[in-house]
C-alpha cells in the first residue's frame, strides 16, 4: 500500500483538491482520509498541484532527499510499452516528454552515419599485420587494425622470437677506464704491451735491434754508418790481400780480390733485400681487416682499433732508432776484416795494417811515411816528443818526487824506499831536547839529538812503494782497478775509497726503491707503469746527489725514513708525470732537498 501511495503522490493524478474557506488545500492520503496541506508550501493550478518553494526536494522513501526528486525504490512508467529483451532505450523529446525507442530506430537518422568512411548500420573490427607501421584499413563493413611485426624497417609488435633474441643479449656493461680493455672472460683488464700479442708491429728487443744492422764493403775510404737504413759500410782496404780472411753466409769473401759481398735474398737463400722485394713486402696488408678481431672494447665503452699506438709500454719496449743504436757498440781490437756480432751488438773494426795511401798525414809526435804507408812515433828525448821506452819508464817509475829535507835531516832513496836520518856530526848541539811534530819525534841522546834512536828511518804506511799507497787519510783504498771515466769516491758502507763512474744511467723496473750511497752521481730511470715509492734514508752522506727520471707511467712518490726530512719549495712529494725529472740532494744530516718537476 505504501508503494501505491508513493506512486499516487509522484504522478499527482489521483489527488483530490479542494479549497476550504481558510485557503487550505485538502488532499486524500494513502488511507483514503482527507489531509490538509499548508498553502504556503503548495499551490493548485487547475488539475496540477506543485510545491511553491523551488529550493525544496521531493523524496519518496527518503528522509533527506538530495535532489528535486529522490527515491530509493524502483521507478515505473505504466504508459510506456514493455520489452522483455531489454533492447529499448528511454529518450526524451524537445518538450522533455519521456518515451521508448528501439536501438534499430536510433541507428536510422540520428545514429552514427559514417565511421572512417563506412556508412553501413552494422560495422565490424578486425586485426592484421600488413604494412611497416600501425595502420587501419576500412573496407565494406569492417575496420581492420594492422600491427606489423617490428624489424629494422618496420615499427610494430615485438615477436616472441625477437624477444628471446633481445633477452639473450649482454646486460649493460659498467664502464671501465681509458687504460683498460674488455677481455674474453668479460672483465676489465689493464691494456698494455704485456697483455697484447705481437702482430705486424713488433716489440723492441736487443736481438731485433742488432739484426736490423747490416754491413757492406763497397768503395774506398773511411767506414760509414747510415742511421736511417742501419747499414755499416766498411770499404775493402787498398793493398790488403789476406788469405786468412773469411766470412760466413750470407756474407762471402773472395781471397783473390779481397771483396766482401752479400747475395740477394730469396725463398731459399739468405741475403740482402732488393728494392723490388722491399716494395712487395712494404705493400702487403698491415694487421687485420676492420672487424671485432682487430678492435678492443675501451674503458669508455667504444670500439677502438687495437694496435701499439693505443697500448702503453710495460715490460716489453717498442722499437725506436735511439734504442736500436744504443744497443750497438764499437771496438778496434785485433787486425783483419771488420766483424759484427748480432747477439752482442758489437762491431769490431781493427786498426788497419800498413796502408799505402798518400792522402794520409800525421802531426808530431806521430809521423807517416807515404811510401811505406807506415805510421810511426819516435822515442822521446830531452828535446823531442815521442814514446817512452821501457828503460826510461822503469827509471822514472823508480823516482820519488817531492821528498826533501833540510840539514841536519837527510833523505836517501833506497830502491824506492825513503830513509830519513839525522847525521850525528851535523846535528845541532848544546841542546838537551829538540822536538818535531808527531809522528816524527826528536829526543835527547846525551849531548846530541837523534831521530828516535841511532840510524832511525821514517817510512810511510805502505804495502808497496809510495806511488801505490793503499790508504788516504788513514782510510783503505779498494784494490778494484778503475775503468775509463771513473773517479775515486768514498763508500760509507764499506769505509773504503773505491772507483765509481759518475752520471751513469740505470734502469729501475720495480715499484719500490731505497737510495744508497752507491747511487751518488747516477741517473736512475724508473720504468714501472704502476705507482713507485722511493725512500730517502737518513744514512745518506752529506753532499749526496742523484737524478731521478719517471720513464714509465708510474708516478714516483718520495718518502723520507730514519729521520730524513725531504724539503721542497712547493711542498711537492711526487713526480708530475711521465718523463718528469727530479733531483735529490742531501744538504745536512737528515735534511735533503727535492727539486725538479714535482707536485
Amino acid at each position: 500500500m505504501q508503494n501505491i501511495a508513493k506512486i499516487i503522490l509522484l504522478s499527482l493524478m489521483i489527488i483530490t483538491l479542494a479549497y476550504d474557506m481558510h485557503g487550505q488545500v485538502n488532499v486524500i492520503n494513502h488511507k483514503g482520509s482527507k489531509t490538509v496541506i499548508d498553502t504556503s508550501k503548495w499551490r493548485v493550478n487547475g488539475s496540477s498541484i506543485f510545491l511553491k518553494d523551488t529550493t525544496l526536494n521531493l523524496g519518496i522513501g527518503m528522509t533527506f532527499p538530495q535532489a528535486k526528486f529522490h527515491t530509493s525504490g524502483s521507478l515505473r512508467f505504466s504508459n510506456l510499452s514493455t520489452n522483455t529483451n531489454n533492447t529499448n532505450l528511454l529518450t526524451t523529446n524537445t518538450n522533455g516528454d519521456v518515451s521508448l525507442r528501439t536501438l534499430t530506430s536510433l541507428l536510422n537518422g540520428n545514429a552514427i552515419i559514417s565511421l572512417n568512411g563506412l556508412t553501413t548500420s552494422t560495422q565490424n573490427f578486425g586485426s592484421g599485420t600488413t604494412g611497416t607501421d600501425f595502420n587501419i584499413v576500412s573496407s565494406g563493413a569492417t575496420h581492420t587494425f594492422h600491427f606489423p611485426n617490428s624489424s629494422s624497417t618496420n615499427r610494430g609488435l615485438l615477436t616472441s622470437s625477437d624477444w628471446a633474441t633481445f633477452n639473450n643479449k649482454e646486460n649493460a656493461i659498467t664502464a671501465g677506464t681509458t687504460t683498460q680493455y674488455w677481455r674474453g672472460d668479460k672483465t676489465w683488464q689493464t691494456l698494455n704491451t704485456a697483455a697484447v700479442a705481437e702482430s705486424t708491429r713488433l716489440y723492441f728487443t736487443t736481438a731485433r735491434s742488432r739484426s736490423a744492422i747490416s754491413l757492406t764493403t763497397t768503395g774506398t775510404g773511411a767506414a760509414t754508418y747510415n742511421s736511417s737504413t742501419g747499414v755499416f759500410n766498411i770499404p775493402t782496404n787498398i793493398g790488403i790481400n789476406l788469405a786468412s780472411l773469411s766470412a760466413s753466409a750470407p756474407l762471402s769473401y773472395n781471397n783473390t780480390t779481397g771483396v766482401f759481398s752479400i747475395g740477394q735474398a730469396s725463398g731459399t737463400a739468405d741475403g740482402f733485400l732488393s728494392s723490388s722485394d722491399w716494395s712487395t713486402f712494404n705493400s702487403k696488408e698491415n694487421a687485420i681487416n676492420a672487424g671485432t678481431t682487430s678492435q678492443y672494447w675501451r674503458g669508455d665503452k667504444t670500439w677502438q682499433s687495437l694496435n701499439t699506438d693505443a697500448v702503453a709500454e710495460s715490460a716489453n719496449l717498442y722499437f725506436t732508432n735511439a734504442r736500436s743504436r744504443s744497443a750497438i757498440s764499437l771496438t778496434t781490437t785485433g787486425s783483419g776484416a771488420a766483424t759484427y756480432n748480432t747477439t752482442t751488438g758489437i762491431l769490431n773494426i781493427p786498426q788497419s795494417p800498413s796502408i799505402g795511401l798518400s792522402s794520409f798525414s800525421a802531426t808530431a809526435p806521430l809521423n807517416y811515411n807515404n811510401t811505406s804507408g807506415v805510421f810511426g812515433i819516435g822515442q822521446a828525448t830531452t828535446s823531442t816528443n815521442g814514446f817512452l821506452s821501457s828503460t826510461d819508464w822503469n827509471t822514472f817509475n823508480n823516482k820519488l818526487a817531492g821528498i826533501s829535507a833540510n840539514a841536519p835531516l837527510t833523505a836517501t832513496n833506497n830502491s824506492g824506499n825513503v830513509t830519513l836520518a839525522i847525521n850525528r856530526n851535523s846535528i845541532v848541539t848544546g841542546t838537551s831536547s829538540n822536538t818535531a811534530t808527531a809522528p816524527l819525534t826528536i829526543s835527547s841522546g846525551g849531548t846530541n839529538a837523534i831521530v828516535s834512536g841511532s840510524d832511525a828511518s821514517l817510512t810511510i804506511n805502505n804495502t808497496a812503494p809510495i806511488w801505490n799507497a793503499n790508504q788516504l787519510q788513514g782510510r783503505n783504498v779498494s784494490n778494484t782497478a778503475p775503468t775509463d771515466k771513473e773517479v775515486l769516491t768514498w763508500d760509507a758502507v764499506t769505509s773504503t775509497w773505491r772507483p765509481s763512474q759518475f752520471y751513469t744511467v740505470t734502469n729501475v723496473p720495480g715499484t719500490t726503491y731505497t737510495l744508497s750511497a752507491n747511487d751518488h752521481g747516477k741517473i736512475l730511470d724508473f720504468t714501472s707503469n704502476t705507482a713507485i715509492t722511493l725512500t730517502v734514508p737518513g744514512t745518506l752522506p752529506v753532499g749526496f746527489q742523484v737524478s731521478i727520471s719517471q720513464a714509465g707511467n708510474g708516478q714516483i712518490t718520495f718518502v723520507g725514513s730514519g729521520g730524513m726530512v725531504i724539503n721542497n719549495r712547493w711542498a711537492g712529494t711526487a713526480t708530475s708525470g711521465r718523463w718528469a725529472k727530479a733531483g735529490v740532494e742531501v744538504r745536512a744530516t737528515n735534511s735533503s732537498i727535492l727539486s725538479g718537476d714535482v707536485q
